[in-house]
């Protein structure tokens, strides 16, 4: 990028909700100068240099392009793009549409330690979660005013999130993002059967390649991971929605109901009616 100038471009077609300390004052007690969620369409690039504050932009769905004076990296969902204060950098829409939830923060004591970094993007595990509380805090700081206890705890709830993103904030490479966010997709589709060889193709790798990747980037092999996710999906349904066994069986693809139950005991250590008793 030859020339660098600071620009906020944004189509008509660019839906944006956003808090302040106007709307809500105690977001100055937190060192939050500006909060909000976008979505991006058609066109939106912004580009700052050098400015006292810090940025965080966590990735929902779609795809943007972070932007600095000598390089360009592209921002999946599923990720935290880190913008510190000080540094030139800046974003740009990169696919049809962009998602992203945001806060902008003082370059103070509060958030001292995103100071002295650089512009990054890495996987974040709490971006979807930081979303929907972000709207939680929006809804009930609109209808039941912005001093409600409700729309505190929701804050509370979106600044612990934030700084659980932060603490495991670091370099990540582009491959565990991509596999990351391809396990993403595969939790929201438990019920299919995957293969390893079906999940490699999405990435376009042979499963050779994409068996020793699982190893390397997630500590476990495909199969272990995906059965990490159903097990995982499966405590959830029991505990708390409070389903019944064949019913989880069923939602995570496994027409035997024994099998699901040696499986969920294998990996518990107690059957699925036992840990949805407790």
């Amino acid at each position: 990028m030859d020339l660098w100038q600071d620009c906020c471009e944004a189509a008509d077609a660019c839906q944006e909700v956003f808090f302040g300390p106007e709307e809500a004052i105690y977001l100055q007690d937190q060192g939050i100068i500006l909060c909000g969620t976008s979505l991006a369409r058609e066109h939106f690039l912004v580009r700052r240099t050098r400015p006292n504050f810090h940025v965080l932009l966590y990735s929902i769905k779609g795809q943007g392009r972070m932007l600095t004076p000598n390089a360009e990296k592209v921002i999946e969902a599923d990720t935290l793009t880190l913008l510190p204060a000080g540094t030139i950098n800046g974003f740009q829409l990169d696919s049809n549409e962009w998602q992203v939830a945001w806060l902008i923060l003082e370059n103070n004591e509060q958030w001292q330690g995103l100071a002295n970094g650089e512009p990054e993007v890495s996987y974040c595990e709490h971006a979807q979660a930081i979303f929907h509380a972000m709207n939680m805090f929006f809804s009930e700081a609109k209808l039941s005013g912005n001093q409600s206890g409700l729309a505190v705890t929701c804050l509370d709830m979106l600044l612990q999130l934030t700084h659980k993103s932060l603490f495991k904030q670091g370099q990540q490479s582009g491959l565990e993002i991509k596999l990351r966010h391809l396990f993403n997709q595969v939790e929201q589709q438990l019920h299919h059967p995957w293969s390893v060889s079906e999940l490699a193709e999405k990435l376009h790798y042979s499963e050779p390649h994409f068996f020793r990747l699982c190893l390397q980037h997630l500590g476990m092999s495909p199969k272990q991971y995906l059965l990490q996710l159903k097990m995982a999906r499966a405590k959830h349904l029991l505990v708390t929605q409070r389903w019944g066994v064949g019913q989880v069986a069923l939602a995570l693809g496994y027409s035997d109901v024994a099998n699901f139950s040696n499986r969920f005991k294998k990996h518990f250590g107690m059957s699925p009616s036992a840990m949805r008793q407790r």
